[in-house]
């Protein structure tokens, strides 16, 4: 592997682990302080919280399965296993289909989920 992939796949993995260390975060800080919010909410207050919860937390199941990912195309890339290495497409980037569509619906689900949460704290203002 050359420097430009190692550096990409290095870069992708960086990102990676920053989007699940903040949904992570996100979810965390405002799990704490529910009690302090969440008793005079309604329904569909409510809902928009769990549903935000929800999509963090599957926000972080996929950024495991793109770290997943990354590990075995390095794995395929690093063994020159030919086989794996036909399963994911040739070439193996950061591109392969074992990586970016988990980190789409990871990035998407961390958007999805971020907004989610604002929505409620406007709505209970």
């Amino acid at each position: 592997m050359n420097d430009r992939s190692s550096a990409a796949f290095e870069s992708y993995r960086d990102v990676t682990k920053q989007a699940v260390t903040l949904a992570t975060g996100v979810l965390a800080l405002s799990v704490t302080f529910v009690t302090d919010v969440v008793e005079d909410v309604d329904a569909v207050e409510r809902g928009f919280l769990l549903f935000s919860w929800l999509m963090l937390l599957l926000s972080v199941a996929g950024g495991v399965l793109t770290l997943m990912g990354i590990s075995g195309a390095l794995h395929c890339i690093e063994n020159e296993d030919e086989e794996r290495c036909k399963e994911l497409g040739q070439p193996v980037t950061i591109y392969s289909t074992n990586i970016r569509p988990w980190s789409i619906l990871q990035l998407g689900l961390f958007a999805v989920g971020l907004l989610l949460l604002i929505v409620f704290g406007v709505l209970t203002i």
